[in-house]
């Protein structure tokens, strides 16, 4: 069967499906109580030095300022650093170069002349911090993040079923994608309406900011993808394919964008001239759902109604793996923020974690309908997924715990994404909404010295351990 004639079969039987879920639904809600540059394209405006924001309006930079001015290297009278953490400061700092300076906060700016903070490093922060505080982790801008109960901040409601919803770089802005061929362009931090991406004859299944935030590609079932001005509205280039398109996605230098067809392909374009794509993947025997970049932009993973997720080298288009063992269409798949995972949101009710390099199934996430989404969070510690039973669940993403659930929505959910700094989920919805949720909070930052000096303590550490375990070895020897 074609995927258009199985689409408008679905929704029949989702219409059927619907009406009999909504009174469990509400039973069940009753009682719960990092910056790239993008090559602006030829025809667009010219790139200015620094990203401008998608409005004039200040409510959502001022909420950033509040929130850069609240926060420092001191931690909250209500926080306790971990014992480890506070041991590891007060060790000295080993000096790495020919000297040691004060440093940065940001974890990948180089760290003194002759060292840089790898995501490996971080790991290392977090999985010591995890054994005695598994609802904290470390952010990659060296916050610490708390989970929290989650909480309603802002309806994003609209007239139209909304397909997917996502945050800006920055986090301060949400665009959303309709059945009326529009993607809204929203504030996050007020819920305000600022902008409509009108074009598009049929319905807009997703779209994505720039890697600088300047720019949003949509995907619509009219067979393109376009790339807008993201401040302006303003239409700049259209990609054709031969069928309905999924998803389009930047890479995380901004200079190509994937999309995934119903024609079972993925397509590689150049984000500035767009006029033919520069290499197509082709493997699926179905249509694709979804194609995404790696966080370093080598390989791409894409989603399939053939019921598997493959993963691509994104400069040859060699096919390099497939992840088989889901039973139905896999709607989406993504890498985690170090490109060793793989997570998979399928129709057979599940998500599932893959490893990346080898292909090998780790753990399944269980949902009682079906999976339209899942995502890790900023620092890969957890997993968010949206569902055909109306809840969006927060996991972790080492245990497959299922740690928060949140409800609201009345009817099936499209998506679910982490904001950049973690402490925000928004929703999209069939309902017509989209919803922000706050799901965590920071509650200390770290300095570019004091997280080296943490890294170096766990290393030495590490060592000594390794030292000692070798030894045993030789005397039982």
């Amino acid at each position: 069967m074609k995927p258009v004639t199985r689409y408008f079969c679905l929704l029949g039987v989702l219409a059927i499906w619907e009406r009999g879920l909504e009174s469990s639904a509400a039973a069940t809600s009753a009682s719960s109580a990092t910056t790239a540059s993008y090559n602006t394209p030829a025809t667009g405006p010219a790139t200015p030095t620094t990203a401008p924001a998608p409005s004039s309006d200040t409510s959502a930079s001022s909420s950033s300022s509040s929130s850069s001015s609240s926060s420092s290297s001191h931690a909250s009278a209500e926080y306790v650093l971990p014992d480890f953490i506070q041991e590891a400061l007060k060790k000295p700092l080993v000096q790495v170069g020919e000297e040691v300076t004060q440093f940065p906060t940001d974890l990948w700016t180089i760290i003194g002349p002759y060292h840089e903070i790898t995501s490996q490093e971080v790991d290392l922060i977090n999985t010591k911090l995890r054994e005695t505080r598994p609802d904290e982790s470390i952010l990659p801008d060296g916050s610490i993040i708390k989970l929290t109960p989650p909480a309603l901040i802002h309806t994003l409601t609209d007239d139209e079923l909304i397909n997917s919803a996502q945050f800006s770089p920055d986090g301060q802005y949400v665009v959303t994608t309709l059945l009326d061929g529009t993607a809204c362009i929203w504030n996050a931090a007020t819920g305000e309406h600022i902008r409509i991406l009108r074009g598009h004859a049929k319905t807009v299944h997703s779209a994505q900011f720039s890697p600088d935030g300047q720019y949003v590609v949509t995907a619509s079932w009219d067979h393109t993808a376009r790339i807008w001005n993201a401040t302006t509205g303003e239409h700049i280039r259209t990609l054709h394919h031969a069928t309905p398109v999924n998803s389009a996605q930047f890479s995380p230098d901004g200079q190509y964008i994937v999309t995934a067809s119903w024609d079972h392909t993925a397509c590689i374009w150049n984000a500035t001239t767009g006029d033919e794509p520069i290499r197509i993947l082709r493997s699926h025997t179905n249509s694709v759902s979804s194609a995404q970049f790696s966080p370093d932009g080598q390989y791409i993973v894409t989603a399939s109604w053939d019921h598997t997720a493959c993963i691509w080298n994104a400069a040859t288009g060699e096919h390099i793996r497939i992840l088989r063992g889901h039973a139905k269409t896999v709607h989406s798949a993504q890498f985690s923020p170090d490109g060793q995972y793989v997570v998979t949101a399928s129709w057979d009710h599940t998500a599932r974690i893959w490893n990346a390099t080898t292909g090998e199934h780790i753990r399944t996430l269980h949902h009682a309908t079906p999976v339209n989404s899942a995502q890790f969070s900023p620092d890969g510690q957890y997993i968010v997924t949206a569902s055909w039973d109306y809840t969006t669940r927060i996991w972790n993403a080492t245990t497959g715990k299922s740690i928060h659930t949140l409800h609201g929505h009345t009817s099936l959910i499209n998506s679910a994404q982490f904001s950049p700094d973690g402490q925000r989920i928004v929703t999209a919805s069939n309902d017509g909404t989209a919803r922000v949720y706050k799901v965590a909070q920071k509650v200390h930052t770290f300095t570019g010295d004091q997280l080296l000096r943490i890294v170096q303590a766990l290393q030495k550490k590490l060592k000594e351990t390794a030292a000692q375990e070798e030894k045993k070895k030789d005397e039982i020897a």
